[in-house]
């Protein structure tokens, strides 16, 4: 008896595994003929025409095509020759219009719509108050999943939108939640920056974008410095935030970011940039390393100064510490807050702030200042202001304590 139950289940398992075996190559065989080309024979041919697919009563497809096919399966469309294409949502609204491609297939049965070869469409999404705006994209593959409300483009990907174009190889689009997510590397242009990086979320109908993991981006000047004001500045952080505004944008930069343009180097905790308020804050452990302070004159002026010592000390290599950093361009004003520590090869400087007007070109340190001037004499003062144009500093409520040995 025992020997027969082993037999017979020996016997069972060759049949579970033919089965199994013939069942998967029925399905290989299935998808074989159910690629877009189409390999089966054609039961339904349509030319120069268009079809629309239906999920109930609701429409959620619509394809216009030079030729349209079926096969052995009548839930399964090819097309070939795109020149316009939609897809629904429940609600039956466009979420995906004008579509182009070599070729689409759709399966109806699963709900699922695939496109491959020279894609081109218009995506849809609402904004804050429920108004539709529109995204351009282009790639080599698209397949769009009814059931998970998903959409993905794959392939030399391009999306447009706004003044944002975002190039990927793949991108993810959840046509419910209004959102596009990028895992692979990407590259984000705008009008004055480049991004590159990984793992971007982008809320479109909000049009903010988040990325959190290491980035490199690239932007035009923005600097008081005269004499750099052509050279790019380039940037990089492990978390950055976009938010688009009415005239213009906010960029939020953190955990060790870094602010580099020729000769200067700024790295801190967090920064936030508003153009449109044309504001700069850099905060968290602040440190700026700068090559000289010349770019704070104008070439020629650079080039006549008589006195020698603030001569010295703008040719001179400087490092700065303190917390805190904010620039307002419309002010022309800088600060600095927060145990300043000025560091030159020919004197160190430690106050409570450092005040830069644009305006009169004056650079105000204030606050239990301490000049140490070649380790020789010590100037304490609660005020010190250096005039840059008249070439003139004094001290307010000041004391030099004589030389130092």
């Amino acid at each position: 008896m025992k020997i027969f139950t082993k037999k017979f289940a020996l016997v069972l398992i060759g049949i579970l595994l033919f089965v199994v075996f013939f069942g998967v190559l029925l399905l290989y065989k299935d998808q074989k003929q159910d690629l877009l080309d189409g390999k089966g024979e054609k039961r339904v041919e349509i030319f120069d025409s268009y079809i629309k697919g239906y999920d109930g009563v609701k429409l959620y497809w619509e394809i216009q095509a030079k030729y349209i096919w079926l096969e052995r399966n009548d839930y399964i469309f090819f097309a070939r020759d795109v020149v316009g294409g939609k897809i629904f949502n429940e609600q039956i609204q466009e979420i995906v219009s004008k579509i182009k491609a070599k070729k689409i297939r759709v399966n109806s049965k699963i709900k699922v719509l695939t496109a491959q070869g020279k894609i081109s469409a218009e995506l849809a999404f609402l904004n804050k108050e429920n108004e539709r705006i529109v995204a351009f994209v282009t790639a080599e593959k698209l397949a769009y999943y009814h059931g998970l409300k998903t959409l993905v483009l794959d392939g030399n990907v391009v999306f447009e939108f706004a003044d944002l174009k975002i190039r990927a190889n793949k991108i993810k689009v959840d046509t419910q939640k209004n959102l596009i997510y990028i895992k692979s590397d990407f590259e984000i242009e705008a009008t004055d920056f480049k991004i590159k990086g990984k793992n971007l979320s982008f809320e479109v109908g909000a049009n903010k974008f988040e990325i959190k993991e290491k980035f490199r981006g690239e932007k035009e000047a923005l600097s008081l410095d005269n004499a750099s004001a052509q050279n790019k500045i380039k940037f990089t952080a492990n978390y950055l935030k976009y938010l688009k505004k009415k005239r213009g944008y906010t960029l939020f930069l953190k955990d060790d970011v870094r602010v580099m343009q020729a000769g200067k180097e700024l790295r801190c905790l967090e920064v936030v940039y508003d153009t449109e308020n044309d504001t700069f804050k850099a905060s968290g452990d602040l440190e700026i390393d700068m090559d000289q302070l010349a770019g704070l004159m104008q070439p020629e002026k650079r080039k006549n100064l008589k006195n020698k010592d603030m001569k010295r000390a703008i040719e001179q290599p400087v490092k700065i510490k303190g917390q805190e950093l904010y620039f307002d361009g419309q002010k022309k004003e800088l600060i600095l807050t927060g145990g300043i520590d000025i560091a030159q090869k020919t004197s160190h400087i430690t106050c409570d702030e450092v005040r830069y007007d644009g305006n009169s070109n004056q650079i105000s340190f204030i606050n239990n200042v301490k000049i140490d001037s070649l380790h020789k004499n010590i100037l304490k003062a609660q005020k010190f202001v250096v005039d840059i144009d008249k070439e003139e500093f004094w001290a307010e409520k000041g004391e030099a304590t004589g030389s130092k040995k």
